[in-house]
């Protein structure tokens, strides 16, 4: 019996049901011992049909579930006691064989370490030239009173403030964002652009 045939039983009962219950409403409540009895049977029937159709389809679910997971089959490993000692021994040789893969890892930590190495000496050679950079910010006198006189109006000491940052910057960008910042507008360096590239041209030359 497929489950159709469950619910449509299942369906007719719940039909005839409500037609009781309609026609007790419809007497004005006027019903009698039978058709309560009557009732009564048709609710156990519609419980018993209930049932059965949740059986059948957890049989069916269990079916589905099997055909979709089919019972592992686990084959032991059969033993050849006819091998001779010449198997064995090659055996043991394959084995053997297999560790160099093993020991290979101790040679990517060492490749590791020579990455980390290598940063280390990128972060030397960084200082160096940073260290080469402060060293070789300097200026002729000549250059310097120029300097001093067209792009800071005289005053040696921002000069000196201003020359002391840039020695401290790693690339044209940062010089050229920071004089943009602090000096173009204040010392009017628009009106002075002859001594500005001057000045410029001798940064770039440190970079």
């Amino acid at each position: 019996m497929n489950k159709q045939v469950y619910i449509d039983k299942i369906a007719i009962i719940t039909d005839e049901l409500q037609q009781i219950t309609s026609s007790w409403l419809r007497n004005d409540y006027q019903i009698t011992e039978l058709e309560v009895e009557n009732y009564l049977s048709n609710i156990r029937y519609l419980t018993e049909q209930s049932a059965l159709l949740k059986r059948y389809l957890l049989e069916a679910e269990n079916e589905v579930v099997s055909n979709i997971m089919p019972e592992q089959v686990i084959v032991e490993p059969t033993i050849d006691h006819s091998n001779s000692m010449d198997d064995l021994h090659m055996h043991i040789s394959e084995v053997q064989t297999q560790k160099p893969i093993e020991e290979a890892i101790p040679e990517e930590q060492t490749l590791h370490q020579k990455l980390s190495a290598q940063v280390k000496e990128h972060s030397i050679a960084d200082t160096l030239k940073n260290n080469y950079f402060n060293r070789e910010l300097t200026f002729s006198l000549n250059e310097k009173i120029l300097f001093i006189q067209q792009l800071f109006n005289g005053d040696e000491k921002d000069f000196n403030k201003v020359i002391a940052h840039l020695s401290t910057l790693d690339s044209m960008e940062e010089v050229d964002f920071y004089l943009n910042a602090t000096c173009y507008i204040p010392y009017e360096w628009e009106q002075k652009l002859e001594a500005k590239n001057q000045f410029y041209k001798m940064l770039e030359s440190r970079f």
